[in-house]
């Protein structure tokens, strides 16, 4: 089930293979993490990774977000 990208599988694929894969998210286990434009094209897609790396393999990380008003 596509949980992070709901309407994209392409990009659902993409985020877990990116977890799944060499970059060492475990070293952010029980980290808390800000992300700042978090709306933005980039924020966004690491808002759903570090969302995505939670589910999969467990970390507890906790994910703060930064946005403007409009």
């Amino acid at each position: 089930m596509n949980i992070e990208c709901m309407h994209d599988s392409i990009m659902q694929e993409d985020i877990e293979k990116v977890v799944n894969g060499t970059c060492p998210l475990e070293e952010l286990k029980h980290a808390n993490v800000l992300v700042t434009g978090a709306t933005g094209l980039i924020g966004s897609q690491v808002v759903k990774t570090l969302c995505a790396a939670n589910r999969i393999k467990g970390l507890e990380i906790t994910v703060y977000v930064l946005v403007r008003s409009k």
